[in-house]
């Protein structure tokens, strides 16, 4: 951790000063917070590159209201990833990292991954949307896999081993 008069701390104050002078806020943006201090405290490297994006509003649209979109390109580990394609990756990482908890072993390279896909997703609202309700059907399956699971005594379900 950080000590209050450590030279670390000081550097990281008056980094967050200037941030939030040129508009930042860091209130609810607890990852992005986390990477400012592991920049300046470790040095951290970005793990991708935004290549070129693209927003774009339709006003009307045929529900009357403003719709916005947006399309992202990155670099990530050195290959060009679109929005498409990182919701892909972030699919089978997640299905990656999750079938390694539940076999006991943890892949810090596969989380990590998948957390700087994450940051980058959550720029695009469209796939910020998406992974959100995505989230919330697959809570939904899990509740409903437990609450079968308990009504019919099967321990797989409910995580019972």
């Amino acid at each position: 951790g950080l000590d209050r008069s450590s030279p670390e701390t000081e550097m990281l104050m008056n980094k967050l000063k200037e941030l939030e002078h040129e508009g930042w806020q860091f209130e609810a943006a607890d990852a992005s917070f986390e990477l400012m201090t592991r920049r300046l405290v470790t040095g951290l490297q970005n793990s991708f590159r935004v290549v070129f994006y693209k927003v774009t509003d339709d006003f009307p649209s045929t529900d009357g209201k403003l719709q916005s979109g947006a399309m992202i390109q990155a670099e990530v580990d050195g290959k060009s990833e679109t929005t498409a394609a990182l919701v892909n990756s972030y699919n089978a990482l997640r299905m990656q990292v999750n079938s390694n908890m539940l076999s006991g072993r943890r892949d810090d390279e596969a989380l990590d991954s998948l957390k700087h896909i994450t940051e980058i997703l959550m720029m695009n609202p469209d796939a910020a949307e998406y992974l959100m309700r995505e989230y919330a059907v697959s809570q939904l399956l899990s509740d409903v896999c437990e609450i079968l699971g308990k009504a019919v005594d099967i321990k797989a379900f409910t995580g019972d081993f």
